[in-house]
């Protein structure tokens, strides 16, 4: 898990064996205190993703 003042951001690493790709979980915790509403896959928080 990685934080920030704002962002929340939780990776699961891919397994190249199954055919998994890499994905996450990205929480805006200024809104979104309770984690509903996960991020990582809106193009609009990608600058996000990949600062962090």
């Amino acid at each position: 898990m990685i934080r920030d003042e704002r962002y929340k951001l939780n990776i699961y690493h891919g397994d190249q064996v199954r055919g998994r790709k890499q994905e996450g979980q990205l929480f805006d915790m200024e809104n979104d205190r309770d984690e509903v509403s996960n991020l990582w896959a809106k193009p609009d928080y990608n600058e996000v993703r990949f600062r962090m």
